[in-house]
């Protein structure tokens, strides 16, 4: 037997290992579960997909799972989270071989996670590209990728129940199911789950790229991969996945229409039965202010005094003048057209008589980072800028801040509100999306509410939300009340989590779809 092998069924034993003592769980025992992603925090990290990849597999883990992670191995993954275990691997895609190494590793949780090491491919300096743009040929990189996940596991001859991709880079894999793989009796008792976190963000490339999936011709159509000429990679999962969720039940809605579906609403319409939304969770134990080692003192609900010298703290850091008299805004987010900042950089001056800082903390678009950097040299004691991404400071922002600015123009879930409530700070947020699921306006629900939500997107909708955070402000005890309603809410995975092994179930339950002819 080669050594090859012989790894392959050392590791196969521990593959799968269900543990704990959850009824669900026990109701639930042995389901295998593969989840796919691009990006996974805290290995690498762009955005929300990759905080709800991290907390969710913990999730699990906590429910007596333990789901097998895949992940390519980019370049700015450091090797402390390499167990020293690997595997080679060579498959032919596209009519050219390519020789991989499967990296083995842990996630903080204890889930097992594969690493794809394909240097030509992921050894660059950015995971989807640079300043300049995308990379020209990330058809071919995450087709090699899916491929291999899809080998890795056939070869290793390990039964898996639900594969659960995330996004277009990870969409072939439900294609591939109902194509390549269709008559593999590996894949036989398998389903393809696939999860969209933004539908702005699609896979389409060129048509003269579909020769690089392997696929025959007559998969190049108008019900399947091909839009407007070209391949969508996400059109393509969501037509071959088995069940589709979404981040949010208002986005799961949102998205059946031409203004958020970005052209596939008619083929979401089409798929209704087999579509749902799913509220992301947080992990409760990362985003505990009572306990978060990155935090500089710790509060709670019933003791707010930490969070007053965590804004103290901030603002020197920051380089802002100590007032704990005036608001604190906070803005964590990808500078990006999506996220409001222009209306941000618009609104802020326009208040600058009001007494009141802000702070924002993101990378994205170099028009955007330059125009932020220049206001805040154009307001120095009221506006503080930091581009780049800083964990910690994310953590120190959102628990300092008093406020937590995200005009998002479309919002599939938002993760930074649900982080801001768990800390007492109160969001001001346009209500759409996840944000309107999570988010709980003071007006329409005084005794109820949690933040203030915009009905309508724009500055002046803006400027209003901002003018109702400086009347919060002012009246200390609408404030504490709001900061202990935030609080108490429970956006853990608690619920999340076991939705989604429900639908695990229910997908397991049904017969697979199938492909139009």
């Amino acid at each position: 037997m080669d050594q090859e092998m012989k790894m392959i069924l050392v590791r196969k034993k521990s593959f799968f290992t269900p543990y704990g003592a959850d009824p669900y769980a026990s109701k639930m025992g042995g389901l295998q579960i593969v989840l796919i992603a691009s990006e996974i925090e805290p290995f690498a990290k762009t955005g929300g997909l990759a905080d709800m990849l991290g907390s969710f597999s913990h999730a699990l883990v906590k429910l007596g799972y333990l789901p097998r992670l895949m992940l390519p191995k980019y370049r700015c993954i450091p090797a402390k989270f390499f167990t020293g275990d690997s595997s080679r691997l060579d498959i032919t895609v596209a009519g050219r071989n390519w020789p991989l190494r499967i990296l083995a590793g842990q996630n903080p949780s204890g889930a097992p996670i594969d690493f794809f090491d394909i240097p030509e491919l992921f050894d660059r300096p950015g995971i989807y590209g640079e300043k300049h743009g995308d990379y020209p040929d990330n058809c071919l990189r995450y087709t090699v990728f899916c491929r291999a996940v899809l080998e890795w596991l056939r070869r290793s001859g390990s039964a898996v129940d639900i594969l659960h991709s995330h996004d277009w880079q990870s969409a072939l894999i439900p294609v591939y199911l109902k194509t390549l793989y269709a008559a593999d009796p590996a894949f036989a008792k398998s389903r393809g789950l696939l999860t969209l976190h933004n539908m702005a963000y699609q896979g389409n490339f060129p048509a003269t790229d579909f020769p690089l999936l392997d696929l025959e011709k007559k998969y190049f159509r108008p019900n399947f991969l091909e839009f407007f000429q070209k391949i969508s990679l996400l059109k393509g999962g969501i037509v071959a996945a088995d069940s589709i969720t979404t981040v949010s039940p208002s986005y799961a809605r949102e998205v059946l229409a031409p203004e958020l579906g970005f052209g596939m609403e008619g083929i979401l319409h089409k798929r209704q039965d087999r579509f749902s939304g799913i509220l992301n969770g947080i992990d409760e134990e990362e985003w505990n202010p009572e306990t978060n080692p990155e935090l500089p003192f710790h509060f709670s609900a019933h003791s707010l005094d930490g969070k007053a010298r965590c804004k103290s703290e901030l603002q020197e850091k920051l380089g802002l003048p100590l007032r704990p008299d005036i608001p604190l805004f906070g803005t964590i987010s990808r500078l990006v057209h999506q996220k409001g900042i222009d209306l941000l950089l618009e609104a802020i001056p326009t208040l600058a008589q009001r007494d009141f800082q802000w702070a924002i903390l993101g990378q994205g678009e170099e028009a955007l980072e330059r125009a932020l950097r220049q206001l805040a040299e154009r307001f120095p004691e009221k506006v503080a800028a930091r581009i780049g991404y800083d964990v910690g400071l994310s953590q120190r922002l959102t628990a300092g801040a008093d406020f937590l600015a995200m005009p998002s123009r479309f919002e599939p879930c938002g993760y930074n509100q649900l982080y801001a409530l768990r800390y007492g700070t109160i969001p001001l947020v346009h209500g759409i999306g996840g944000l309107r699921d999570s988010v709980r306006d003071w007006r329409e629900e005084p005794e109820r509410g949690t933040g203030i939500v915009m009905q309508e997107s724009g500055v002046e909708a803006l400027r209003n939300g901002w003018l109702q955070a400086l009347e919060i402000f002012r009246q200390k005890e609408v404030l504490a009340a709001m900061r202990q309603r935030g609080m108490a809410e429970d956006f853990t995975w608690k619920y999340s989590a076991r939705q989604y092994l429900a639908l695990y179930e229910e997908t397991l339950r049904n017969p697979k779809t199938a492909l139009e002819a």
